[in-house]
């Protein structure tokens, strides 16, 4: 070995012993982390032809085509409290309905006790329902065709 490596090491060796390190590395894992790394660098050795060594992996669905073939829906329930037209007013405001498309659909409510108001992802449901919560409706998403 040189001078110049032997001196490195007895520093390095001699602030490990004794406990102090000064600069970036002074921690209570410094003596640790100092010694090691430059001792990984000589073991390092480049991969060679690394993707060919990898396995073919089926082709998983996108989150796309998983929306298309699943599409969930939101599904507003008959409740004792609301008033129709309230629903009315609450299909017109949050999901942009005319009145017409609206009324069809409170009465649906009404009638059979439940109404299919929104049909999309899942995260997109969710997000309807809680908004119908807000607006004090009961509502629940379920994937469509179920």
């Amino acid at each position: 070995m040189t001078g110049r490596m032997t001196g490195r090491m007895t520093g390095r060796m001699t602030g490990r012993m004794t406990g102090r390190m000064t600069g970036p590395m002074a921690g209570p894992m410094a003596g640790h982390v100092s010694s090691h790394v430059p001792e990984l660098q000589y073991f390092r050795t480049p991969l060679m032809n690394a993707s060919a060594a990898l396995p073919t992996l089926p082709r998983l669905e996108t989150e796309q085509e998983v929306e298309t073939a699943l599409p969930w829906s939101t599904i507003v329930w008959n409740d004792p409290i609301n008033l129709m037209s309230y629903v009315t007013w609450v299909f017109m405001t949050y999901f942009g309905y005319d009145r017409a498309q609206a009324e069809t659909l409170m009465w649906q409510v009404h009638t059979d006790g439940k109404a299919c108001v929104s049909q999309g992802s899942r995260e997109r449901m969710e997000s309807d329902a809680a908004a119908m919560h807000s607006y004090g409706l009961w509502a629940t998403i379920e994937r469509s065709g179920d």
